[in-house]
């Protein structure tokens, strides 16, 4: 991690005594923490963010110096804001996607600092492309919660637009499971640490025909090991003879639950080979995921899906039980 707090210079900043600063190491995370909390009660944010999990998106920045990546806003001393930036190489398009998140704490809102931050921030990222090849298509993006609503005025007033949407979705009980049988010579195996690979490439694999979808290297697959909430233990992984036919990683975020006082597990990266497509494989996969989740205490279960998913998960998700309790948008404007 970086260690040394650098003041950055140049800003013409709208509140008195407010400077943009690099991450300074440990003394920041719980700031960090303290504000996502403090948005997540005001926004409706409905994610828990874990210090573990932003200690690893701290020092395994994606595609940007870890002294880049993360910029603290302060007032007299007092952390009020931070942002994130980093870009994505977007296939098959090739589009350079350059990706900025701003939390600014609801007590400093309306004074400016979010729009600050934005620019210095798209600054940042100009600066950045300057380094890279020139012939992609160069794009910024935000992704929002729709109640986020402040900040998706000021976005949308500064040319960014709304191009994609994404669901929360929560089954609210794990009562009356279906049963429902996987195809014949498919069949759930116990996944071992020698799995996890095939386990990954499968998932992106399975990815590559989405919206979104950006090209994963080793260092991703690094990055997914060291995960906190990795339980191979809950996932629910179908094979057919030899190959992995499709899957579930289920986990269990136990700092969400103790914050949101509830019992809920995820049934996330839900994925069927295209060639394994329309046999039932993620009814089943889902169903014995939901069971495997009311086996070790939970209540409800929680996944998010792209609303335009062209597999048609959503309509799955919701005949499954499944609804949905949270839109998301991504908004981009041109480089």
């Amino acid at each position: 991690m970086v260690e040394q707090k650098k003041i950055i210079p140049g800003q013409e900043l709208p509140v008195d005594g407010l400077v943009f600063r690099t991450f300074a190491g440990e003394e920041d995370i719980e700031k960090m923490i303290a504000i996502h909390s403090a948005c997540r009660e005001a926004d409706d944010l409905g994610y828990v963010l874990q210090k573990e999990e932003l200690e690893l998106g701290i020092s395994n920045p994606q595609n940007v110096p870890p002294s880049q990546g993360w910029v603290i806003a302060e007032v007299s001393g007092k952390a009020v804001a931070y942002s994130q930036v980093f870009w994505l190489l977007e296939e098959p398009s090739k589009d350079r996607i350059y990706c900025i998140r701003i939390l600014v704490h609801p007590h400093w809102r309306g004074r400016g600092i979010r729009h600050a931050l934005l620019k210095h921030n798209e600054a940042l990222h100009r600066k950045i492309a300057a380094g890279l090849p020139p012939e992609e298509h160069r794009i910024f993006q935000i992704f929002c919660r729709e109640t986020e609503e402040e900040a998706i005025r000021l976005y949308q007033e500064n040319g960014y637009h709304p191009e994609r949407y994404f669901y929360d979705m929560i089954r609210p009980d794990l009562e009356d499971i279906p049963d429902l049988p996987l195809p014949e010579g498919v069949e759930v195996r116990e996944v071992k640490p020698e799995h996890y690979r095939k386990v990954w490439e499968t998932d992106v694999e399975a990815f590559k025909d989405h919206w979104g979808y950006t090209d994963q290297t080793d260092e991703d697959y690094q990055r997914w090991l060291k995960w906190q909430n990795l339980s191979p233990d809950l996932w629910q992984v179908a094979w057919y003879e030899d190959e992995i036919v499709g899957q579930i990683q289920n986990f269990i975020d136990t700092g969400e639950n103790e914050t949101e006082g509830c019992l809920r597990g995820h049934t996330e990266d839900i994925c069927v080979r295209e060639a394994w497509r329309k046999k039932g494989i993620a009814s089943a996969l889902i169903a014995r995921s939901l069971k495997v989740l009311k086996n070790h205490g939970m209540k409800e279960a929680a996944l998010g899906v792209d609303s335009d998913n062209a597999t048609g998960a959503l309509k799955l998700y919701q005949r499954m039980g499944f609804q949905v309790v949270r839109q998301l948008v991504v908004l981009r404007k041109p480089f």
